[in-house]
């Protein structure tokens, strides 16, 4: 690589996102000689992200109107202008755009976007289209490289203008040998006892921050139909979110508390899912989840909506099951057919260990090599002229 700059920046709207998905790209990059600082709102991420690099809380705000988002604009000014850059990489809605725009004011060189989702997308709502399509559209002009994730985002992204190139990548990477090793019987043992499990439990887990989007509420509403006829059903919740409360008081209202089990944040996901035996999410709206690439790689049967992104993940019948956005009486259907048929399930697992050998990380971060090979390039870098347009590229 290239270039006179020694500096590169990762954004996102919090330091959580960077910690789950992006450490092996920064530290990549931190090998290779270039000092790697990381931008965010805090949050439980900011300790794990803050002890590698050098990192500044930003004051985004998931709502795109809040006033906190111009101070977040301003204070990117500032910050990418005194580091001068050689490319920054923007990660989440909100981030991308005020961040891409301080970046273009700030005359960053290298512009890279990882869309993990586009908020527009078939099902979604009007307002989503209405609000995030003209913005995403409007910001790819001040992008160098678009990175999508799943191929409904890649189709649609096509339509963009980009400065370079519009690139698609199976997701952001998964360490599938994480989940390699065998939990010992002594082990699992002990976690099922301190989970409250017996060995007989069917255990579905759910790794999914608690909010609106990623539904919750499907799964809690079938496990309560299923419960009556099959008391060994179990549920694990595993994340924190804004709906934490709101899905407790439901549970509890339900009479569930026997059968599913708020486990907040947790870094013992390979021990946890070792002793499921179905990884379900039941999103609205997704990229490409990191949750079930981890049960593919754990080698657990799968369930989950028919949408963008996970649908990527789920063959239907093969190595899982899909089912519409909040249909209940499906779900439940669905859930009762795996509740039945341990043998299905096993042959499911299996499945998902052979399909997800494509979305390894170490074949995701080979990729996304060349990519900062390509962005960080004096030979390719368009540097950005004071209107805020690409400057003809240096031979």
């Amino acid at each position: 690589m290239e270039t006179d700059r020694k500096r590169i920046a990762f954004v996102a709207t919090v330091f959580g996102h960077l910690e789950a998905f992006h450490i092996p790209y920064m530290t990549l990059l931190k090998n290779k000689g270039y000092e790697v600082h990381a931008f965010g709102a805090v949050d439980h991420g900011y300790p794990g992200i803050s002890n590698r690099f050098k990192s500044f809380p930003i004051s985004f705000n998931k709502n795109p109107f809040h006033k906190d988002n111009w101070e977040a604009y301003m204070d990117l000014v500032f910050y990418f202008k005194e580091n001068e850059y050689s490319m920054v990489h923007f990660h989440t809605p909100i981030a991308s755009i005020v961040g891409r725009l301080a970046a273009r004011k700030a005359k960053i060189p290298s512009v890279v976007y990882t869309a993990h989702g586009f908020h527009f997308h078939g099902g979604a709502p009007l307002l989503n289209w209405l609000l995030y399509y003209p913005a995403e559209r409007i910001m790819a002009r001040y992008t160098d490289y678009l990175i999508t994730i799943n191929k409904e985002d890649y189709l649609r992204a096509k339509r963009f203008k980009v400065r370079k190139e519009i690139i698609y990548l199976p997701g952001i990477g998964v360490d599938t040998s994480a989940f390699d090793s065998k939990i010992s019987q002594e082990d699992s043992q002990s976690l099922r006892k301190s989970l409250g499990m017996q060995n007989g439990d069917f255990i579905v887990t759910c790794i999914a921050e608690l909010n609106s989007n990623k539904n919750q509420e499907q799964l809690i509403r079938a496990v309560h139909i299923l419960v009556s006829r099959y008391p060994h059903l179990k549920c694990l919740f595993i994340g924190q979110g804004n709906k934490a409360e709101y899905y407790k008081d439901q549970v509890a209202t339900l009479q569930l508390n026997d059968h599913i089990q708020f486990l907040g944040f947790r870094r013992d996901i390979p021990e946890l899912l070792a002793i499921s035996q179905v990884v379900a999410l039941v999103s609205k709206r997704e990229g490409l989840p990191k949750a079930l690439l981890e049960g593919m790689s754990a080698g657990k049967a799968l369930f989950g909506t028919d949408i963008r992104g996970i649908s990527d993940l789920i063959t239907d019948g093969k190595n899982g099951f899909l089912v519409e956005v909040s249909n209940i009486p499906q779900s439940v259907e669905v859930l009762e057919s795996m509740l039945q048929d341990p043998q299905m399930i096993d042959q499911m697992g299996l499945q998902s260990k052979c399909l997800v050998s494509k979305y390894d990380l170490s074949v995701v971060i080979s990729e996304m090599n060349d990519i900062y090979e390509k962005a960080l390039s004096k030979n390719v870098i368009g540097y950005i002229t004071a209107n805020g347009e690409p400057a003809e590229l240096s031979k």
